[in-house]
């Protein structure tokens, strides 16, 4: 059922430039009809497929809608074709934008632009808020220009005097500017809008006529005006956005007063949006003296308001002079001022919708990620870019080498997440903006300085004092009347105290006087821009020091109503080392900084930074030299620093220690996890899991050499018996029957009791053995997923088959479980939950992508860990593969309901199809690149029918030794990288995987027990966890031991390292620590 009211919601977001936030039930009614409608309303319009939106946005757009889409709908064939189809269009300066006027699809006002403030030299080229004001208030008086001949100063692109052209009566309307580009776009949307006007040949300036209307464009520069010839004598000039530059005034006021001689009845209306108080003040006194009858509208419009059209204040300001009147109407905007939508003739588009654009421009993103990560703004508009067209991180670094430079994953990792922080700190300024708007706390100062921040600690230090409902010290200063004193006062202007003393509570003493303009006075100096950027270069300066010291509160003795709480905290000795500790910030080590953040937290430590005196010095001489008044400088700076700055900093330098070790603490967990996701499976075997215990007994799982269950049960041993224990023989007798040839076995509780009792009755002698770490079996097997994978089983006994699978396929078991709980990471509670989420997601699909799968084997969990698939898509594989059999060619993916040519792009290259047709199927080629595979192949002599036969790589071996590679690829019209792809493809052996190998781990078997452990013992074992300072030793003993860096000598051990060591320390009361010995083979 077509839903006319929701397209039509849809439709306008997108003419509007917004993106739409859809609910779940609005989801639910986008069906394929719906969704065409939409299509036939936008993109498959005439005007759309003629004047084209911007690209960037329409890309985003469109992504945004199809996520909303895929996981509830199918999605429409022409949303994925138009969105590949204006990904490989060029971006351009200029793009078009459709205004609609009412709501009324009829009734569009198209403009070409530019989003770019500058361009060509001159402002002109975008439409201004100004004019979408001025627009609005026109189309609500249009009786004010019925049958009047118009002229328009500063036209811009033309939007103000198109739209009242088109949808008011007037006579006639001249627009004009001083710049060849702008008078050629303006001429350009004329044609576009107003279709039926025809241009009138060999006349200067452009006239276009329809019956009695004409339209004009011609150039008027004000700094160029001794005879000013106009077409016709207008009755109503208009202006918007015409003062902003102090430069231009004089010019603008003589342009007026020339008008003026032509017709002494004109009105003229004109438009501004106040940026700089103090020229628009000067523009208002200019007027006064030239003797204009100044009438100010200003616009208070609402987004509640009552009536349909905006309120309306109008204060006439009388001038006592017999002198005739000059008459002007200054629309005045303030930046508190939202449009409201409730108005019938209103353009319908506010000016947060401007903002959003501005603030998320590619170009502002890649300054800025450039200047964070400290690459080139072209990299990193390029990186930027495929982002934005919606390839994942593994895809790039596979395929799209050339365009990042040859960026390794991790540093690919580390640009994206910048990215992802570039556009959370830009949508923070953007809330705070409007918070501060709707407040009406936001002046143009205030705006210039959190526009020019540079990070969210920046931020923070402007909008903190205004974050408060209540009133700052300095605005309770300022609603006393003492702005401009203080101001005064700063600039070296002699103010007497004295005669501001009102006998008012508040203005009773020259010391309460002087404390408020000193709150005045340090509010500017902190909030100025160019101190705010002196202060981030004296911080890179600055050598700060972190302390901790043992907290008071540690100390007390707690009664008992409180030993509860106590309980809940470490013990008070874990922090000995940081009691009375102290380190330059440059030299605090990561691990240093969570554990001291820790010990704050549960109250044991307290914490703080000192910030030298050379700091404040430093400021204190840069600000006299901004202000002629050292006094007030000293004055204000120093309530502003105590109050303001040095909390600030101290905030700063400790969240830029804790995002530094949270990002190591991050990274060490993430590369544990990769190395332990590629530990060398060993197939082609059957397999049995022991998950060992005491009272529970050992759960034992069989799987066969695919992964499948053959049998799983619980079998009781005897620790203490000797011989003829029925355990033993069960087991035995389980082994035998499933022709086992490999025992993998927890090492969890009672491991090393059932590695004795297994070499007790010669179990292990038949049959080997290995170790296998079993963190996050236990979770896994009471999960809804392997509850669907085994449903009624025992979840006992799917650890053990879990166990099992790990040996034979580890990162397809490994997968299934939460990164999280696989016990590689480094103080993972101490990092939000978020941050270490979304990066070992990441650090899963990378692996899982770049090892790739086979198609027709890989389980749901698996392919959902795919670049560019998801839970749905997984499924969706599934369900396919099912009901159609195996997949034949990586093309046939396509035919995948969900699964369109962009996520096609992403996942192809990593899913491989074995035995089909085409032989590049089943390598890492990516299907974009057969056509040059194919070639390459042709030209150095072998057939890629033969790729997959055991001589195929040493034959290509030998054939490119001497191939120059930069020739090659340019005869085959590729890349070196693309080429150099091809090549390691050719070279790769058959089912050869990107594993490292994790060798099997060998305990001493004369230490079993951490009671058995004394100084000076040797033992053996396996590498579990590597972290910044130091390694985790799996011994067989209980819990891992620690070797320190500084006991490691200058070896660099790495997971799954086989070890001999030396206890130095036993585990009571502490951690068990060893010293390296050597590694063994």
């Amino acid at each position: 059922m077509v839903d006319h009211n929701l397209i039509k919601k849809i439709s306008l977001s997108f003419f509007k430039g917004v993106h739409c936030n859809l609910k779940a039930e609005e989801i639910k009614k986008m069906t394929w009809e719906n969704q065409d409608l939409f299509l036939k309303q936008t993109v498959k319009t005439t005007l759309f497929k003629k004047y084209p939106c911007h690209r960037d946005f329409c890309v985003r757009f469109f992504k945004m809608l199809i996520q909303y889409l895929e996981p509830e709908q199918e999605v429409h064939d022409d949303m994925y074709t138009f969105l590949c189809n204006i990904m490989k269009t060029s971006i351009n300066d200029f793009c078009y934008r459709h205004y609609v006027v009412g709501n009324d699809f009829n009734n569009i006002i198209t403009i070409k632009e530019t989003k770019n403030m500058v361009l060509n030299g001159t402002t002109g080229l975008k439409t201004w808020e100004a004019a979408l004001m001025l627009s609005d208030w026109a189309l609500c008086h249009k009786e004010t220009f019925s049958n009047k001949n118009v002229l328009e100063l500063g036209s811009g692109v033309g939007f103000t005097g198109i739209t009242i052209a088109k949808l008011c009566d007037i006579t006639s309307m001249i627009m004009t500017d001083c710049h060849s580009d702008v008078l050629n776009t303006i001429n350009n949307n004329i044609q576009v809008n107003l279709s039926d006007f025809c241009l009138k040949e060999n006349i200067k300036p452009n006239m276009y006529t329809n019956g009695d209307k004409s339209i004009g464009v011609m150039l008027l520069d004000w700094n160029d005006t001794e005879e000013l010839l106009l077409p016709y004598i207008p009755n109503i000039v208009i202006g918007a956005d015409i003062v902003y530059d102090p430069s231009i005034l004089q010019p603008l006021l003589n342009v007026l007063l020339m008008i003026h001689k032509i017709n002494n009845n004109v009105d003229i209306y004109i438009a501004s949006v106040i940026r700089n108080q103090d020229t628009f003040n000067e523009f208002l006194k200019d007027l006064g003296i030239l003797n204009f009858e100044l009438v100010t509208i200003k616009e208070l419009l609402s987004d509640n308001s009552e009536d349909d059209k905006p309120k309306k204040k109008v204060i006439k300001k009388d001038i006592n002079d017999d002198k005739p009147k000059r008459k002007i109407i200054k629309k005045q905007i303030k930046k508190e001022i939202q449009v409201n939508d409730d108005t019938d003739n209103d353009i319908n588009l506010n000016r947060e919708i401007q903002e959003l654009e501005e603030c998320n421009s590619s170009f502002s993103d890649a300054e800025m990620l450039s200047n964070f990560e400290k690459i080139t703004p072209i990299l990193a508009q390029k990186f930027i870019s495929l982002i934005n067209e919606g390839c994942t991180l593994p895809f790039i670094a596979r395929y799209r080498k050339e365009a990042v430079d040859h960026l390794m994953p991790d540093r690919l990792q580390d640009i994206y997440e910048s990215y992802q922080n570039v556009l959370q700190f830009k949508k923070k300024v953007k809330s705070v903006l409007e918070t501060l708007r709707k407040s009406k706390k936001l002046t143009p100062e205030i705006e210039q300085s959190i526009l020019k921040t540079k990070n969210l600690s920046e931020l923070d230090l402007v909008y903190g004092p205004l974050k408060s409902h209540s009133v700052s010290l300095a605005e309770r200063a300022r609603n006393l009347g003492l702005e401009t004193y203080a101001v005064r006062a700063l600039n070296g202007e002699y103010i007497d105290l004295n005669s501001l003393c009102d006998g008012s509570e508040e203005l009773s003493s020259v010391d309460k006087i002087e404390t408020h303009i000193m709150h005045i006075v340090a509010d500017i100096m902190y909030k100025d821009a160019r101190v705010l950027q002196q202060m981030r270069t004296l911080k890179e300066e600055t050598r700060f020091t972190l302390q901790s010291s043992r907290s008071k509160s540690s100390t007390k003795e707690k009664q008992e109503s409180d030993n509860k709480k106590l309980d809940n905290r470490s013990d008070p000795e874990t922090y000995k080392l940081y009691f009375d500790w102290k380190c330059p910030v440059a030299f605090v080590k990561c691990y240093q900084t969570l554990a001291v953040n820790r010990g704050e937290e549960e109250k044991i430590l307290s914490v703080k930074v000192i910030i030298p005196d050379w700091f404040y010095n430093r400021l204190e001489r840069f600000c006299q030299t901004l202000w002629r008044s050292n006094h007030w400088v000293n004055k204000g700076l120093g309530d502003a620093y105590n109050r303001l700055i040095k909390p600030w900093l101290s905030r700063q330098v400790r969240s830029e220690l804790t995002n530094a070790a949270q990002k190591e603490a991050v990274k060490t967990f993430s590369t544990n996890l990769e190395k332990y996701l590629l530990t060398e499976p060993i197939k082609n075997r059957n397999i049995a899991g022991l998950d060992p215990g005491f009272k529970a007994g050992c759960k034992v799982g069989i799987i066969d050499n695919t992964g499948m269950k053959l049998e799983a049960c619980n079998i009781y041993p005897n620790f203490h018996s000797n011989n003829n224990d029925p355990a033993a023989n069960q087991l035995r007798n389980l082994l035998k029957k499933h022709r086992v040839e490999l025992i993998g076995l927890g090492n969890g509780t009672a491991c090393r009791e059932t590695e004795s009792w297994l070499k007790k009755h010669y179990i292990s002698d038949e049959i080997p053995v290995i170790i296998v770490p079993e963190q996050g079996a236990s979770i896994y097997s009471i999960s809804k997923e392997a509850q669907k994978e085994h449903p009624n089983m025992d979840p006992n006994l799917i650890s053990a088959l879990s166990i099992a699978r790990r040996v034979l396929d580890p990162l397809g078991e490994l997968i299934k479980v939460e990164p999280k709980n696989l016990g590689v990471g480094l103080y993972q509670h101490d990092i939000p939950p978020k941050m270490l989420e979304s990066v070992l997601d990441a650090t899963v699909e990378k692996v899982v992508s770049l090892v790739g799968v086979d198609i027709n084997t890989a389980s749901q969990a698996m392919l959902r860990r795919i670049s560019g698939l998801n839970e749905s898509r997984a499924k969706k594989i599934i369900s396919y593969r099912q009901d159609n059999g195996s997949f034949k060619t990586r093309a046939e993916i396509l035919k995948v309901s969900g699964i369109g040519k962009i996520t096609y792009q992403q996942c192809a290259g990593f899913l491989k199809v074995l035995g089909g047709s085409e032989p590049l199927d089943s390598t890492i080629v990516h299907p974009e690149s057969y056509s040059v595979a194919k070639l390459f192949a042709k030209k150095i002599g072998v057939n890629i029918k033969d790729l997959t036969k055991p001589r195929f790589p040493e034959e290509v071996d030998r054939k490119v030794a001497t191939i120059d590679h930069v020739s090659m690829s340019k005869d085959l019209n590729t890349d070196i990288s693309t080429l150099e792809l091809i090549v390691n493809a050719f070279k790769q052996k058959a089912y050869e995987d990107n594993m490292i190998t994790f060798c099997r781990p060998v305990y001493s078997l004369s230490v079993q027990a951490p009671d058995q452990l004394k100084k000076g013992t040797s033992l053996t074992g396996v590498v579990r966890n590597v972290v910044p300072f130091g390694c985790f030793v799996d011994c067989g003993v209980g819990d891992n031991g620690l070797i320190h860096t500084s006991k490691m000598g200058n070896a660099t051990l790495k997971l799954g390292d086989r070890v001999a060591v030396t206890v130095i320390a036993t585990p009571k009361p502490k951690k068990l620590q060893l010293k390296l010995d050597n590694i063994l083979d």
